[in-house]
């Protein structure tokens, strides 16, 4: 599929007042497609969009507030034309301790390509459907400084549901929008998910290690009767993650690594029924050659 992308964007430059700082992103984009599409969409899609973007914190520094909405007008697509909170945190300092709570996003891993251990935030497909755009988690967290590296533990205590395009709109998957919507836990998304994550340095090593338990943020596609007919569903699952990331500098080469052992949805599937289980075991390496691309001009 082959489309144009002509977007106009203006800046508003923070203005402190006291201890608030005020900035944030207007814009209107504009879609043009080739072809209609595969739905018989129209070839045009205009947009607009604004995100403010408010911080805050106490004179001593130690409390911390951020907030991040967001809204984008479509006048193609229904879905698309939505909001959202990116972020709404308050955060508290002291010494070596960090406590947050509300609304944030938070980002795990080091490869560029694909994201294996990032799984905090839900992805929201309407704004881009490579998986690089979160909507906001509401979250609690606690983290520590050591010497030894720094520790984090968060509490997860509401689930969002990935967003789809609607059928008017480009870039859509037929009927996801539309879709029925399951859960493996009987709290739906009131399920409350944890994670932990332990980050550290050992000489020209960046290393972390983190745990996730809760439900799934990719859904399965699977077959259900839903008022004596049969129809697809979305259905979230839980799932158990562990995770290593870590980056090196050897020389003028830069090596990057991401591994996850999943377990999600016991259900279904030659595999999964031979194995009662669902594993997923991926490994992506990522090289970066030549350090010095990111401190010189020269071209290498």
């Amino acid at each position: 599929m082959r489309s144009t992308l002509l977007a106009a964007t203006m800046f508003v430059a923070s203005t402190p007042i006291s201890a608030l700082e005020f900035q944030g992103e207007i814009g209107v984009q504009h879609r043009y497609f080739f072809e209609e599409g595969a739905l018989g969409q129209k070839q045009n899609q205009t947009s607009v969009f604004v995100e403010p973007d408010i911080f805050w914190e106490s004179d001593d520094i130690d409390l911390t507030f951020s907030l991040k909405p967001f809204y984008r007008y479509d006048a193609l697509d229904d879905e698309r034309t939505h909001a959202d909170i990116r972020e709404a945190l308050f955060s508290y300092y002291s010494e070596n301790y960090e406590f947050k709570a509300g609304v944030g996003k938070v980002f795990w891993g080091v490869t560029e390509s694909q994201h294996l251990v990032d799984v905090i935030n839900q992805s929201d497909f309407i704004e881009s459907i490579d998986g690089e755009v979160k909507l906001g988690q509401p979250m609690l967290s606690v983290g520590a400084e050591t010497d030894n590296g720094m520790w984090e533990v968060f509490v997860l205590p509401y689930f969002r549901e990935r967003t789809y395009a609607g059928p008017e709109g480009r870039l859509s998957l037929p009927g996801f929008s539309e879709h029925h919507v399951t859960y493996e836990s009987s709290n739906e998304e009131k399920h409350t998910d944890v994670a932990f994550r332990y980050a550290t340095s050992l000489d020209d090593v960046d290393v972390g290690l983190s745990a996730f338990h809760g439900t799934n943020r990719d859904p399965f596609l699977q077959q259900a009767v839903i008022n004596g007919k049969g129809a697809l569903v979305l259905h979230y699952a839980q799932m158990t993650q562990l995770a290593l990331d870590a980056q090196a500098i050897a020389g003028s080469w830069l090596w990057k690594l991401e591994a996850i052992h999943r377990d999600s949805l016991r259900i279904m599937s030659l595999r999964r029924q031979a194995l009662n289980t669902a594993w997923s075991q991926v490994m992506v390496m990522t090289l970066v050659c030549w350090q010095s691309i990111f401190t010189t001009t020269e071209r290498v």
